[in-house]
């Protein structure tokens, strides 16, 4: 991993991006912070492990990706994504 893991605030799931996936694609992993078992796992590309996963107090996971800006449950479920360029591929900067 080249980024620290993160936590849910009870401290009793971890996520991290590895940069090696899985076989299956995986590179966002919830694990058991007391047994490593892994919770989920989602596939995404290799930029997700450019920066770490965050958490809030809900357990609301927030993370990049290429361009954008995704959001999952705690449950690794999709809540929404941003985009951060426009119809050219170019950055949106305010």
């Amino acid at each position: 991993m080249t980024q620290p893991n993160t936590c849910r605030p009870a401290g009793s799931v971890l996520y991290a991006t590895p940069n090696h996936p899985e076989p299956d694609g995986c590179r966002l992993h919830a694990l058991d912070a007391a047994t490593g078992e892994v919770h989920w796992c989602r596939p995404y590309d290799a930029s997700i492990n450019m920066g770490a996963a965050e958490v809030d107090l809900d357990g609301h996971l927030y993370f990049t990706v290429e361009d954008q800006l995704i959001s999952l449950t705690d449950q690794g479920e999709p809540r929404w994504a941003v985009s951060f360029a426009d119809a050219e591929g170019e950055a949106d900067t305010p």
